[in-house]
């Protein structure tokens, strides 16, 4: 932690900090540990200007564990919560402004029992802290889906954030499985929330037939 603090008008103090880190724990739960290399700068500019929070996060060495059964109707939960994710309300903090690039290459293994990859990040972090701007996409590779009947490898995919539709996570994944002559391809499209997947089989098989194969 580096930096300077002008006290020249105690009542609006100019201030200048640089945070920088390597191998930072910046979230753990039980289900994930995330963590990264830190290069912030907080800052605060002209005084109408307010403080910017401006730098770069590069993530790595993470893990997510994740309770998903392919097989089940509905996941355990709520309504997923869409982005950015978080809000930060509270005086001072709200005015507060995000200038921040999120990177990690291959930095976090996600895990359960069905569902196994790793991801990769590219995202911009605009906006304020009371209304943040997410951007970006999050990308998988060498993944695999298990069903009883089949493993699907899933070719590299992305979840993303554009940004004339902030709130909402765009998905487009696709994946394969050969059993015995069989060969069926995934393809998952439309949103987190509402998403579609579709089947192809080669030899042709109806929806139904795929299930059961499944």
């Amino acid at each position: 932690l580096a930096g300077e603090i002008d006290m020249t008008d105690r009542t609006e103090p100019l201030w200048n900090l640089t945070v920088a880190g390597l191998n930072v724990p910046m979230v753990r739960t039980k289900e994930m540990i995330l963590r990264g290399d830190l290069d912030v700068k907080v800052a605060t500019g002209q005084r109408s200007e307010g403080v910017l929070v401006s730098g770069t996060l590069n993530m790595l060495r993470s893990t997510l564990l994740v309770d998903f059964n392919p097989l089940a109707p509905n996941l355990a939960g709520s309504t997923p919560t869409r982005p950015p994710f978080f809000r930060i309300t509270e005086a001072p903090f709200a005015e507060w402004r995000f200038d921040l690039k999120l990177l990690g290459d291959q930095f976090m293994r996600v895990r359960s029992p069905y569902f196994r990859t790793t991801l990769s990040a590219n995202m911009d972090l605009k906006g304020s802290f009371a209304n943040p701007e997410l951007s970006g996409s999050v990308r998988n590779t060498r993944g695999e889906l298990h069903f009883p009947g089949a493993k699907f490898s899933l070719d590299e995919g992305e979840a993303f954030i554009e940004a004339g539709r902030p709130d909402v996570v765009q998905l487009d994944f696709s994946g394969i499985a050969q059993k015995a002559s069989r060969v069926i391809i995934m393809e998952v499209s439309q949103t987190l929330d509402d998403p579609r997947v579709q089947f192809q089989a080669t030899p042709p098989m109806s929806n139904a037939a795929i299930v059961r194969f499944l």
